[in-house]
């Protein structure tokens, strides 16, 4: 649903299923509600372009095994043969020139890459702010911060293929 012209909500309504990348425009921001299931079919993910912003409003979940206050990003594959298997789909890249990114109880899981935060804007706050969230079993990375600005607090960037937080280019 539509907030204003400028915001995309996600609700916890119905599960999204993305194929393909899904494209946050210039101007633009992604909203996605507490509760919200973003589930992507293999080589998907979410691509955050220059000037949009992705906000992740989850909340604290009283049944840990529902997790009904986090929002989830996980693969489509929802068989418990799929659980744990990493690399089912592709990343949530927040490209050069995006910004004011925030992911508050979030899980974030069987990814390739789990966020890519490509570009620090230079100014005095985080381009990138994550809380309460976790981010695991990701084929290559978890978190990887290319010339970026990341605030974490009170997070979990667990197993991956090569490193669970990779941060290069200064």
């Amino acid at each position: 649903r539509y907030l204003k012209d400028d915001e995309l909500v996600f609700t916890n309504e119905k599960p999204y299923v993305v194929y393909g990348y899904m494209g946050v425009s210039s101007g633009k921001t992604a909203i996605f509600e507490a509760g919200a299931r973003i589930h992507f079919h293999k080589n998907s993910g979410i691509i955050v372009g220059n000037n949009a912003t992705l906000v992740v409003n989850g909340e604290l979940s009283t049944d840990l095994e529902a997790m009904e206050g986090e929002v989830i990003f996980e693969g489509d594959r929802l068989e418990p043969l799929y659980d744990n298997i990493p690399g089912q789909w592709g990343a949530i890249w927040l490209t050069a020139g995006s910004k004011q990114h925030q992911f508050n109880h979030a899980t974030i899981k069987n990814a390739t890459v789990g966020i890519l935060m490509d570009y620090n804007d230079e100014t005095a706050n985080p381009t990138l702010t994550i809380k309460n969230t976790q981010i695991h079993n990701s084929s290559v990375v978890n978190l990887w911060g290319k010339t970026a600005h990341i605030y974490a607090e009170n997070s979990v960037f667990g197993n991956a293929g090569q490193a669970s937080f990779f941060g290069n280019i200064g």
